[in-house]
């Protein structure tokens, strides 16, 4: 794998930051804490995730949001990774559709977890995909951050682990735990057939023993079949004569009902004769009422001879003159005015005001005379018309029209009222008919129910002799009935009996069924546990012993190589005669100083570092050879030289001719490493932010 660029979006120290990766040796330089480590963590992240940092240690303090954009080169195809970071209420995490790999010119949107497993499978790294998991083989063979570089002393665990991964050795291991596992598993299935087959040899007899039970039941079950089937023939006897006597009540009881139900006629046959007697006392009031009426009404006088008609002919007529009258009366006024007027005025004319003669004057007063004494004449006439109209009315003919025409009108509705009386004289008449009408049918519904009620009290007399000449039914059903609860009781007691029999009977075959199936049972159970003490004996003895001795070879194998290739990068670290170290079979290093053995921790930081770090340059070379994609070998070294003494940071120089790899990234603090390579990257930070500078 080689590695092209990278950009940085709010990581860390980092708020916009794009970095060519150069190949050859390649040193990032800056003070510590300038943001060197940043940039590491960032390729690692956008390889693998969240697996080896949370999301909080990348994400800037200040943002909300962030992104890491990695190109990388392996087998000649170039291939982009993405990932973005966002901060919610509780914690930072990556987003989760905003993470894309893009191969050539093609991009494909994944998951953060979907991405790493398509990078594993780019580098062919035998590693869990997990989204949380940590990629152990990157940490330990390409980038191992400072502070844990001398861990995979430590941890033998995990060093084993990482090896065994990194050269694909792990499966043996897994077979051997698998096998184990497996051996468990049978150990435990064994123990729970041994215990059930315990007491198998009991099967055989409790299957006899319940066959015996089940044919002595059956045997018992029989008699209380005879005894409960005498009991039914019984019980259905005392039960015929039991309806027998039931039919007979049932008939003497119809009749006691039928002698109840004509009572209750007879009752509300009396009921209504009291009503319509009742009634008849009120028709007879109501036909009295209506003669008292009639008699009043004939007695009553006729207001006048006239009828209605003559008098509206007077009313019409009278108001028709009183009309002509009043225009005759106007008319004498206004003449009378005029004479009047014409001589006040004198010689001249009352209607044109101009001068006239005194003989043209009175010519007109004689002519206004003349036609007042037209108009007398004429309202003469109309007073001897009224009169004579008024003829055969009882009225004072000097009295004012007005008044007279309002005593006609009175006369015409005394008249009305009168003829009205007079009709309604039929009326009531009528009414009373009726009403003696019902009067004789209310007598006649009288006579027609006393005549039932007669027959009636004959009928009840009859059925009351019938009743008591029958026999007390009642008490003869008691002693049935008390005989058959006997039966019954019985009859019960035997079912009861007889079913509790069954239900032992059936219990007794499902004991036989049970433990026959015991037998059958048990023998599958012994073939089983032959065949699994075969299976674990054979895991045991053979499976696991050999597939531990295959590993141990091929871990021997490797191991030889690896400790070739440890013992000369230490000696190129540490340049001295005195000191010795090699692997032990477990590939611990172990360190001996003029033939004696040392601890780790007795040694300088220096030859510390110098240790861990010939370890893992011993691991970066062997998984060139085993990983294709780390042909090229891609090396990160964080902070290598951390403790070195002038001499020991001389030894970098051979060290890295010495790998000869085609892309080497050394991060450190230490500008002596200038003059051992090919590019140089100034990292510096101000105001909070980190920027890179490439120096040549």
């Amino acid at each position: 794998m080689i590695l092209e660029s990278i950009e940085l979006k709010n990581i860390r120290s980092y708020d916009d930051q794009k970095i060519e990766f150069p190949k050859g040796i390649t040193l990032f330089e800056g003070d510590i804490g300038s943001g060197k480590s940043s940039i590491l963590m960032a390729v690692e992240f956008a390889l693998f995730g969240t697996g080896s940092q949370k999301g909080d240690t990348l994400l800037s303090k200040k943002a909300k949001d962030g992104s890491v954009i990695l190109c990388f080169q392996v087998d000649g195809i170039s291939y982009e990774a993405k990932r973005d970071l966002k901060r919610t209420a509780k914690s930072v995490g990556q987003h989760p559709k905003n993470c894309h790999l893009k191969v050539s010119d093609e991009i494909q949107p994944l998951a953060p977890g979907e991405l790493k497993q398509e990078i594993l499978k780019i580098l062919k790294f035998n590693e869990p995909a997990s989204p949380n998991a940590q990629s152990k083989i990157y940490r330990y063979a390409i980038f191992t951050p400072q502070e844990e570089m001398k861990q995979i002393l430590l941890d033998s665990g995990t060093r084993l682990e990482t090896i065994r991964r990194a050269f694909g050795v792990e499966d043996y291991k897994k077979a051997g735990d698998n096998a184990e596992r497996i051996n468990r598993s049978i150990n435990t299935k064994l123990k729970i057939l041994k215990d059930r087959l315990k007491n198998a040899d009991e099967n055989e007899f409790n299957v006899k023993a319940w066959e015996t039970k089940t044919k002595k039941l059956k045997s018992q079950l029989e008699i209380i079949q005879k005894e409960k089937t005498e009991l039914e023939k019984k019980l259905a006897a005392k039960k015929s004569d039991k309806k027998k006597f039931d039919e007979k009540n049932s008939e003497k009881l119809n009749i006691e009902n039928q002698k109840q139900q004509m009572k209750i006629k007879l009752d509300a046959k009396n009921s209504q004769i009291i009503e319509y007697s009742e009634r008849i006392s009120e028709i007879k009031d109501e036909i009295g009422e209506k003669d008292d009426e009639i008699n009043g009404i004939k007695n009553t006088k006729i207001p006048s001879k006239l009828t209605e008609k003559e008098i509206d002919g007077k009313i019409n007529g009278i108001e028709k003159l009183n009309t002509e009258k009043i225009e005759y009366e106007s008319k004498k006024k206004n003449f009378e005015k005029n004479i009047s007027k014409l001589q006040e005025l004198g010689n001249e004319c009352m209607y044109c005001h101009q001068k006239i003669t005194k003989e043209h004057q009175t010519k007109m007063a004689d002519e206004g005379r003349a036609e007042i004494g037209k108009i007398e004449s004429n309202l003469i006439q109309i007073d001897d018309q009224i009169v004579k109209l008024l003829s055969g009315v009882e009225v004072d003919k000097k009295e004012e029209t007005n008044v007279i025409i309002r005593k006609l009108m009175d006369l015409k509705s005394d008249l009305k009222f009168y003829e009205e009386s007079k009709g309604k004289i039929s009326q009531l008449q009528g009414t009373q008919k009726k009403l003696k009408e019902k009067l004789h049918e209310k007598q006649k519904s009288i006579d027609v129910l006393r005549k039932e009620n007669e027959d009636l009290k004959k009928q009840i007399d009859k059925i009351s002799s019938t009743i008591q000449s029958l026999p007390d039914f009642d008490k003869e059903l008691k002693i049935i009935q008390k005989e058959e609860d006997v039966i019954q009781s019985n009859l019960t007691s035997k079912m009861q009996k007889f079913g509790n029999m069954e239900g032992e009977i059936h219990n007794a075959e499902g004991q036989v069924t049970l433990w026959e199936a015991k037998v059958v049972e048990a023998e599958d159970w012994k073939t089983q546990h032959k065949k699994l003490v075969d299976y674990h004996t054979w895991i045991k003895e053979f499976f696991i012993p050999t597939v531990n001795e295959i590993e141990k070879q091929v871990l021997i194998s490797i191991q030889q190589d690896f400790n070739e290739t440890y013992r000369r990068w230490f000696k190129i670290l540490i340049d001295d005669s005195s000191k010795e170290s090699r692997l032990d079979e477990n590939f611990t290093p172990i360190l001996e100083q003029d033939g004696f053995e040392q601890d780790f921790y007795n040694l300088s930081g220096g030859e510390q570092t110098s240790v861990s770090l010939a370890y893992r340059l011993s691991l970066n070379t062997m998984m060139r050879k085993n990983t294709d994609s780390l042909k090229s070998n891609l090396l990160i070294l964080d902070e290598p030289t951390n403790g070195f003494s002038k001499n020991q940071l001389s030894k970098v120089k051979d060290v890295l001719r010495e790998l000869k790899s085609e892309q080497i990234i050394l991060v450190s603090h230490e500008k002596e490493l200038e003059t051992y390579v090919d590019n140089v990257f100034q990292i510096s930070k101000s105001e909070g932010y980190s920027r890179v500078t490439r120096m040549n």
